[in-house]
């Protein structure tokens, strides 16, 4: 009797394949597990010890403080809860919705279907519009929730009636009320002071002492020291105890380089007038000034100045010694520099690391950790070309151009702060006044 079941023999293509997928899966696996498994190894090591890498699956100097220091946060059980609870609620409230819903759709003779689907579809497309509005567009909200932050942080530097102590007649609208006007603007996005003032109109009632375009104009500049005393004071709350920033430099553009010898911006004072310069970034000349900025890890920036595009970025290392020590600071190859790089250690002790180039006799590879955290600053750059549209120009001169930038760097930090009271991550900007 023959057999009804014969075994199929196995040819040496599937043999091959067979190979081939299980030494694929296998390959898969460890490639998946692997970032897991790094996470781990780095969270049960020292955090100092960290940050010079070489880390992989087994910490190096074992320790629990990590987790210790995450479990002795007193909001971490209210957020748990928190979490839990909305996960509950919220499903059960979906599904009693969806069954209701789903009730209504799947009979063909209910009374009023079209009606009750007609209104829940408006509610859906219509509340988060509305709520939108409320919270992100409503203008003298965000300006009073901004005041508010102002005068907290300004109060020994102003009066009972929010000005600068100075002599003279007292204005009715607040210097510090100018400065939040200021920073509102540029927080929602508001470029221009003719928009500006066309939004105002609709506030008469809430803020009868406002003041005239040209007069906020003159008092903004003014008033543009107090502003940067209060966004320093609140870098200064977030992370006041930073040991390792970033730096880099950013083109401010004024003109094009075709109308640049025709510019009047800073010709009656030479040393504030811009200048041609290159940017090796984008490859490109330009004519303007260069925006040089320090930020710690968080994205917080700390201090920035303003210099002729002319002016090479290892000059603004010079005079950073007499507002940092005991830190390291990351940098791109623009600061290579081994006397700036040996003065700074000398002087302040700051340990200035930046990468090597090609053509060095002692190259050696980037250090992983130093080129990921120096990107923390291109970010902050990248946030403020993109939502407070810092390279576009309306200024006239150089101290408007300065106040400018200030707002907006002002008005970045302030955002900042904000996800910080909220316990948000700081760098979520354009969802900080929902």
């Amino acid at each position: 009797m023959e057999k009804l079941h014969k075994r199929k023999k196995t040819s040496v293509g599937d043999t091959i394949f067979v190979i081939c997928n299980t030494l694929f899966m296998i390959l898969f696996v460890l490639i998946t597990l692997y970032p897991i498994l790094n996470t781990v190894a780095i969270s049960l090591n020292d955090g100092t010890d960290a940050l010079r890498g070489g880390i992989y699956l087994l910490p190096r100097k074992f320790t629990w403080k990590n987790y210790l220091t995450v479990l002795q946060k007193d909001n971490l059980l209210t957020g748990a809860y928190v979490s839990v609870a909305r996960t509950v609620v919220g499903t059960l409230l979906a599904l009693i919705a969806n069954a209701i819903l789903a009730f209504i759709v799947s009979r063909k003779r209910f009374m009023f279907k079209k009606l009750c689907i007609l209104l829940i579809y408006s509610i859906l497309e219509m509340v988060k519009p509305l709520i939108y509005h409320q919270y992100m567009h409503n203008l003298y909200t965000i300006f009073s929730k901004i005041l508010k932050i102002c005068k907290q942080f300004g109060d020994n530097l102003i009066n009972e009636k929010g000005n600068i102590p100075r002599p003279g007649v007292v204005p009715k609208f607040s210097d510090i009320e100018v400065i939040a006007l200021n920073l509102t603007s540029e927080a929602m996005g508001i470029d221009s002071e003719s928009n500006l003032f066309i939004r105002l109109s609709e506030y008469k009632d809430k803020m009868p002492n406002l003041i005239s375009r040209r007069q906020y104009n003159d008092r903004r500049k003014t008033t543009s020291t107090l502003c940067d005393t209060i966004r320093k004071r609140i870098a200064e709350k977030i992370d006041g105890g930073e040991e390792y920033f970033c730096i880099d430099s950013k083109p401010i553009e004024v003109c094009r380089v075709a109308r640049g010898k025709r510019c009047k911006m800073g010709r009656n004072d030479y040393s504030k007038a811009p200048s041609f310069g290159y940017c090796a970034s984008q490859k490109n000349y330009y004519y303007g000034y260069k925006l040089h900025a320090i930020c710690g890890l968080s994205g917080v920036i700390h201090s920035f100045d303003l210099t002729k595009a002319s002016v090479h970025d290892i000059n603004y290392l010079k005079n950073i010694r007499y507002e940092y020590h005991d830190c390291s600071i990351f940098g791109d190859r623009g600061y290579i520099s081994k006397n700036v790089q040996l003065d700074l250690f000398e002087t302040a002790n700051i340990r200035l690391e930046v990468p090597y180039r090609l053509n060095q006799k002692d190259w050696s590879p980037t250090f992983i950790p130093f080129a990921k955290a120096r990107k923390r600053i291109e970010t902050d750059f990248s946030q403020l070309c993109d939502q407070f549209m810092i390279v576009r120009n309306y200024a006239k001169d150089t101290v408007g151009l300065f106040t400018r930038i200030l707002g907006k760097i002002s008005a970045f930090t302030i955002l900042q702060y904000i996800n910080h009271i909220n316990n948000k991550p700081i760098g979520r900007l354009k969802y900080a006044l929902i």
